[in-house]
């Protein structure tokens, strides 16, 4: 039951066009198995299931975050607003730990085999629910990305697909809906693809899964997605000559040989037009003039900030939360809220780097350790301090179930919890 909604929780994910209710978070198809799931690891955790050991490692992110939040929760009593948004980042906070605590309570194969599959579903009912759609509203999807790659205009890719996907029918402002939720489908993607590559070796379904969704991501021409991809499989250039070296080499090979073919016998302008529109202009990012905006609205108040949730007009058409995760903080709760940003930001990057220096040659755990790199990358240039979205809360507690080491006590009769312990039980 445990690894059936966590499938469904992953299949669900990329549907955030649709609303089931709005109770001051919008409630989308994919909360409904991620609160249920949540549910029961809190349960697990009252059960005493839960070991210490298990939960000691991502102690010093879960306290910095903590702390965040009291001082989120602090700015908003002080400035009388913002206490939804602080209670919608503590509520996704708590539910990541129940899903943390199921994950921790599950074999290992049980885990990875869920997530695999509820990756690979989101690609898979993402692209059928897209197409049909599209179909529905007289637009082919292959004939959109033929065209664009023709053409080499990104903008038919990023726009009009996800767009009309993700509005209502004659919904074209640049205040709709899509190209902003867009990255939060995405994320279930990524999830997707990164567990189907550690399982390539294992099933030939996990190859193709991953690869599926890799197409996905680059056909959203999100730079954000695609150079998250990247770094998250970079490690793997130093992995895998080590692991298998003569299968990377071969494969090396074949692979210049294909791109040095495909360069002399097919036309490549359009595709070089969209790289070069959509990663050869990064100065010209409307995110490098917000930056500079939202330190004037830091300076108004440095050391309290203006509250969780602030917005500020930003070019006088639309109103911005600044896309940068330490920017976002500091505007919202002023100098310790950046500090306190700061903190779980580093402790996420050194169970990162610790990670990936014990790796040992391990393409698989690189791999597991690369869903980090969601939350760390994109929460710099999108959201508004912290706010994590739900695929990149469901990274972080992947990560700390399946790839952080962690030591268990060999002692007869150990408190599985801190609350068991409390209540002098012990395990048999």
């Amino acid at each position: 039951m445990v690894w059936f909604i966590i499938v469904l929780t992953l299949a669900l994910g990329p549907l955030q066009w649709i609303t089931l209710a709005d109770v001051g978070l919008q409630l989308k198809p994919v909360h409904v198995p991620f609160f249920l799931l949540s549910a029961v690891g809190w349960l697990r955790l009252v059960q005493g299931r839960v070991l210490v050991s298990a939960v000691r490692p991502g102690f010093t992110f879960a306290s910095f975050y903590a702390l965040y939040l009291v001082i989120l929760i602090f700015s908003a009593t002080i400035n009388g607003s913002g206490f939804m948004t602080a209670i919608k980042y503590i509520i996704y906070f708590f539910g990541s730990l129940g899903w943390f605590f199921v994950l921790i309570t599950m074999e290992r194969g049980k885990v990875v085999s869920a997530v695999m599959w509820g990756g690979i579903s989101a690609a898979v009912l993402f692209f059928i629910v897209a197409l049909i759609t599209l179909q529905m509203r007289g637009i082919n999807m292959f004939s959109v990305v033929g065209s664009a790659l023709t053409t080499g205009n990104p903008a038919m890719m990023q726009f009009m697909i996800f767009r009309n996907v993700f509005n209502a029918p004659g919904v074209s402002s640049e205040d709709a809906v899509g190209v902003a939720l867009r990255h939060t489908s995405l994320g279930f993607i990524f999830i997707g693809t990164l567990i189907s590559l550690a399982n390539a070796s294992r099933a030939r379904v996990a190859l193709a899964g991953a690869v599926f969704a890799v197409l996905i991501i680059l056909v959203s021409v999100s730079r954000s997605q695609i150079l998250a991809l990247a770094l998250a499989l970079a490690p793997l250039a130093v992995s895998l000559p080590k692991t298998f070296p003569r299968a990377f080499l071969l494969g090396g090979l074949a692979a210049i040989v294909g791109a040095c073919f495909v360069a002399l016998k097919v036309d490549l302008s359009g595709v070089a037009n969209i790289i070069e529109q959509r990663f050869g202009n990064f100065a010209e990012d409307g995110r490098v003039g917000m930056y500079g905006y939202a330190m004037g609205e830091i300076n108004e108040r440095l050391i309290l900030g203006h509250g969780p949730g602030y917005l500020f007009d930003h070019g006088g058409a639309r109103l911005h939360q600044v896309h940068n995760l330490f920017l976002g903080a500091w505007m919202q709760g002023g100098v310790l809220c950046l500090l306190a940003a700061i903190g779980f930001t580093v402790s996420l990057i050194s169970v990162y780097l610790r990670g990936i220096a014990s790796a040992a040659g391990s393409s698989e755990k690189v791999l597991m350790l690369g869903l980090l790199v969601l939350p760390l990358f994109r929460s710099q240039i999108s959201g508004g301090g912290g706010n994590y979205t739900l695929p990149e809360w469901i990274c972080i507690a992947v990560v700390f179930a399946l790839a952080v080491p962690r030591t268990r006590s060999k002692r007869a009769g150990e408190p599985r919890t801190q609350l068991e312990g409390r209540l002098g039980l012990a395990t048999q």
